[in-house]
């Protein structure tokens, strides 16, 4: 800038017009690197904040979308639960059902093999009787 300074000077125009027109010059540089500068952030900067604002919208939509798909699995996974627990309940309660009928059942069985068992012991010692008073009755018409 000096150097054209110094040319204005010596091309005989006056030193006030001279500084003029060097900070017309200086201003328009300025401005064009300003716009320049301008289009550069619109060229680069407002496409890639357009792509994070498309993102940030994406990525909304897809939280909505979870949260609503988080909704139907926790809807589902109740209603699953609650028929499993009518199931093991039902199942529960059957189980419990036949295990006191087959206790009932086995129990009566018991009682009844027990008479059994008490009367073949009652025979038993009833014929062990009459084989010994026989045994004794044999012996002694025995001479």
């Amino acid at each position: 800038m000096l150097n054209l300074y110094s040319a204005l000077l010596l091309v005989n125009i006056e030193e006030d017009l001279a500084k003029k027109v060097l900070t017309d010059v200086e201003m328009t540089i300025h401005s064009e690197i300003d716009k320049s500068l301008l289009l550069m952030n619109l060229n680069t900067i407002t496409p890639i904040v357009r792509d994070q604002d498309g993102i940030r919208n994406e990525v909304h939509l897809l939280s909505e979308k979870m949260d609503f798909i988080e909704e139907r699995l926790d809807t589902k996974i109740d209603s699953v639960e609650e028929r499993l627990t009518a199931k093991i309940d039902s199942v529960e309660e059957r189980l419990t059902a036949k295990f006191d009928s087959l206790k009932e059942l086995f129990e009566t069985k018991f009682a009844l093999h027990d008479k059994l068992l008490w009367t073949i012991i009652g025979f038993q010692v009833a014929m062990a009787s009459f084989m010994v008073a026989s045994f004794i009755l044999i012996f002694q018409k025995l001479p």
